[in-house]
């Protein structure tokens, strides 16, 4: 197995790979039906960096989404060590 990681945000030919391909199943029906979600799925070039498809030889095996966050700026030096600042964890 030789698995290779392509964003979509590489070309038109990674979008149709990753709308041709039914994943569906593996995700809970109300995801996808999330605006939110379908930022990923969609034509916004904004988190087209975060919209990830892995292929072996050329066939799609898994798709992945991911989110941004920065660290290192006012008011957050790190990743919460939890849910966020009204939990009683975080730092």
């Amino acid at each position: 197995m030789t698995l290779t990681i392509r964003r979509r945000s590489e070309g038109p030919e990674v979008v149709a790979a990753m709308r041709a391909t039914d994943f569906s199943s593996s995700w809970p029906t109300f995801m996808q039906h999330d605006p939110v979600g379908e930022l990923y799925d969609g034509e916004v070039d904004a988190v087209a960096d975060y919209a990830l498809l892995a292929t072996d030889d050329g066939e799609p095996v898994a798709k992945a989404y991911s989110t941004p966050f920065a660290f290192g700026i006012d008011g957050r030096p790190s990743c919460p060590r939890t849910g966020g600042p009204s939990d009683p964890l975080a730092a």
